[in-house]
């Protein structure tokens, strides 16, 4: 998906973590600064480009959270946040709620991301694991194996089964395709057949 931010871990031991209670925040600052932060827990990891800082919480209201070590202190408040790091501030920064998602999939370790519309859908491939998330309710459906690599086509595909016995063929194609709800330009093509019925989105790669 063009505008993740490229994350480099630095010289802080970020872990990724697949717990749902961690929250994920986009930022962009009006100065063009864009950062990551993860919240886990009492610590607010910050990605920024080129080194990555964690954080302690210092106060929690519902109106703001305030995170500090040092010099250094991340205000957030609702979708807004303002950093301190080194002597500079950041004020006026905005979460990016979609851009978001796509960057808590990351730090969780997912290799690929796609997503679709009517009915809405979202894959996603981590390792030889392949999860749909189908429909409004977002109903899981686990497949397991080995992606293939077709190098005359271009194209990375899979077919299998479930446990449950549900089918799935599976095609990616590097190709620019554009998300018809939100207009977001990605780098690769997605086409599956689940059960008979074809479905087709974009996706990108997160790794």
């Amino acid at each position: 998906m063009a505008g993740l931010v490229s994350i480099d871990t630095g010289c802080a031991s970020f872990v990724p973590s697949q717990d749902d209670t961690v929250s994920v925040y986009s930022f962009s600052c009006g100065d063009g600064l864009e950062y990551v932060v993860s919240v886990e827990g009492r610590v607010a990891w910050i990605f920024l480009p080129g080194i990555t800082v964690d954080l302690l919480l210092l106060s929690n209201s519902k109106e703001i959270q305030v995170f500090g070590k040092g010099r250094n202190r991340l205000e957030i408040q609702g979708n807004q946040a303002t950093l301190f790091m080194d002597g500079k501030s950041y004020v006026g920064c905005q979460n990016d709620r979609r851009r978001a998602i796509w960057e808590k999939a990351k730090l969780s370790g997912v290799d690929f991301r796609g997503v679709g519309n009517e009915p809405p859908w979202i894959l996603e491939i981590t390792g030889d694991r392949i999860v749909f998330l189908m429909g409004y309710d977002k109903k899981a459906m686990v497949f397991q194996g080995d992606l293939q690599t077709n190098l005359v086509a271009a194209t990375t595909f899979y077919r299998g089964s479930n446990d449950n016995g549900h089918q799935l063929y599976l095609r990616l194609q590097p190709a620019k395709c554009r998300d018809s709800m939100s207009g977001d330009l990605f780098e690769t093509r997605v086409e599956f057949t689940l059960d008979g019925k074809t479905y087709t989105g974009c996706g990108a790669a997160l790794h």
